[in-house]
């Protein structure tokens, strides 16, 4: 029997900063610091902006290795669930198709707000969770869920306090 594996999307399975980044240097504004976009429910007129528009959410690119880890764990007969806090209607109406479009093989994509992913992951009864915002991987971890954290330069201090990986592929989730 196949093992439940819950993903974060964005800064997991998507470079989101790659996004961001491009986002702001065409925009003059490179080296912003945007921290407090990924890791909490920060809004104002830029992210607002930025975050609403559709085709910010659908130029995003994969991480390669996310694409082959999760069509691994597909094929070998695993559960894979994308658990998101996505907030904007475009990037919630954008998730979907983009997942589809870059060939993402998976039993279903959930969305719910930041700090709310470890009920959720719970009730799917996830052997394993991975996520980039440390304070969901310490509410999940204190639910009791297998979570790591995916390195990033914006959760770089909380490296030593988790089980953290760089890429998807370090995850080894047995049959």
């Amino acid at each position: 029997m196949g093992k439940t594996i819950c993903l974060d999307l964005d800064g997991v399975v998507t470079d989101l900063v790659g996004g961001i980044n491009r986002e702001l240097d065409v925009r003059g504004m490179s080296g912003f610091d945007y921290s407090d976009w990924v890791i909490t429910p920060f809004e104002d007129d830029l992210t607002r902006e930025i975050f609403g528009d559709r085709f910010f959410w659908r130029n995003l690119k994969p991480f390669v290795d996310s694409w082959y880890a999760v069509n691994d764990w597909w094929s070998s007969g695993h559960d894979v669930f994308f658990v998101t806090a996505r907030f904007s209607d475009a990037a919630i109406r954008s998730a979907r198709p983009w997942l589809d479009m870059w060939g993402f093989q998976y039993s279903d994509l959930f969305f719910c707000d930041m700090g709310d992913k470890s009920g959720l992951v719970e009730m799917l009864k996830a052997d394993v969770m991975v996520e980039d915002n440390p304070n969901e991987v310490r509410l999940l971890r204190e639910a009791g869920v297998d979570a790591f954290l995916m390195r990033a330069w914006y959760n770089s201090e909380f490296w030593e306090d988790f089980p953290s990986i760089g890429s998807l592929l370090e995850v080894v989730v047995d049959a």
